[in-house]
């Protein structure tokens, strides 16, 4: 078995949780299973998220600072 490590997962205002793990994206995966659904987009949603504005990211890439 990895060897872990406890990490603290926060959203960026507030503390979510410790939580033992082998890497930083399990344990945000742990915190954050069931809070978030990707699902492929449609035509029509792509119409409508462009049109209000949202960019397509990439997830190869850092993302940029908020």
């Amino acid at each position: 078995m990895a060897s872990s490590r406890v990490y603290l997962v926060t959203d960026g205002i507030a503390t979510i949780g410790l939580v033992r793990a082998r890497s930083q994206a399990e344990a945000i995966r742990h915190c954050t299973a069931g809070r978030f659904v990707a699902t492929v987009a449609d035509q029509d949603q792509l119409i409508e998220a462009v049109g209000k504005g949202m960019k397509v990211e990439n997830a190869a890439q850092e993302p940029e600072a908020a």
